[in-house]
């Protein structure tokens, strides 16, 4: 499995009944958000291309419960395009030609995206394909779906953990556009796939972790009441000092990429947040005002550890 899904917006995520202004979207289409889950489940990568602007988008992703895609303006490389205005181009330009004057005779407000047959395998031998003479590619509504649910502990805590990641990295990306409106999101595939792979790796380390110590608590020869209070406290305890890691984590991870591509503003006062600390070293590097970020950086990398909370922004 894997490889990377585009796909379109309105008219495949979002109902669409021709345009009405850039910020007037639609609902999800029935069964959208569970194909989405399905995808990322099994493995592949999502991205979206859409004329509107990102922010417009992500923010509909957000209040309708879909996970944070990477959003895209213009046709990204992909294993396959889901479009609602889609033909699969054949090498017959006739085809093509017919396609156009069925879309212009059935008022279709949006340009034809003509379709490779063939991209790395992708798609049957042009042979073998029947053109389609009407103007939907992937009827998404018809694809069979397995439930979007884990069905492992060690996916489930993927699940949560890529969850609150992304959240925090999205909410800390979403305070400096509001301070900066005309900066750039860097949030993208790349970033989406890195945060994804990581949850993985975490989840299966945390639950690694966690079996040890049960392992030695069960040598204690536990009464079962003894048993049921440590497994509580270990899942409240546990659960709210990772949140607060991911959520730091992401949250330095989302600085470093805004910065570095917004560069310009990189230069002003800086300084290391919170402004308390449990470890002695860190104590060095907070309460300081930094005259770039690429100081205050350097200053916290030198004493970052694996239970630090600490975050470079904006003095």
């Amino acid at each position: 499995m894997g490889g990377v899904i585009a796909l379109d917006f309105d008219g495949v995520l979002a109902e669409y009944a021709g345009w009405k202004g850039e910020d007037v979207t639609g609902s999800p289409i029935q069964g959208a958000r569970e194909f989405v889950l399905s995808l990322l489940g099994k493995g592949y990568g999502a991205v979206m291309y859409t004329c509107r602007r990102a922010d417009v988008v992500e923010r509909w992703l957000r209040d309708n419960g879909f996970p944070l895609l990477a959003v895209s303006d213009t046709k990204p490389q992909a294993l396959l395009y889901v479009d609602d205005r889609g033909f699969r181009f054949t090498g017959d330009w006739a085809d093509v030609m017919t396609a156009v004057e069925h879309a212009a005779a059935n008022d279709v407000d949006k340009a034809i995206l003509v379709k490779a047959a063939s991209v790395e395998g992708a798609y049957p031998p042009a042979d073998s394909v029947q053109p389609l003479l009407v103007t939907t590619f992937v009827d998404i509504s018809r694809l069979p779906l397995e439930p979007g649910a884990p069905t492992t502990a060690e996916q489930a805590l993927a699940k949560i953990v890529e969850e609150e990641m992304t959240d925090a990295y999205g909410a800390q990306i979403d305070a400096h556009l509001e301070r900066f409106p005309d900066a750039v999101n860097p949030f993208g595939l790349e970033r989406q796939t890195q945060i994804t792979d990581l949850a993985r790796q975490v989840a299966a380390n945390r639950l690694d972790k966690y079996e040890q110590r049960l392992h030695v608590f069960l040598a204690t020869n536990p009464t079962e009441d003894k048993l049921v209070e440590w497994l509580a406290n270990r899942a409240v305890n546990d659960a709210a000092t990772w949140a607060r890691l991911d959520a730091t984590y992401a949250r330095r991870e989302a600085n470093k990429d805004f910065f570095q591509r917004n560069r310009e503003l990189r230069e002003g006062k800086f300084r290391i947040y919170p402004d308390s600390a449990a470890e002695p070293k860190c104590l060095g590097v907070i309460g300081v005002e930094y005259d770039s970020y690429d100081e205050a950086e350097r200053a916290l990398g030198s004493v970052w550890h694996h239970n630090c909370v600490h975050f470079v922004d904006r003095a």
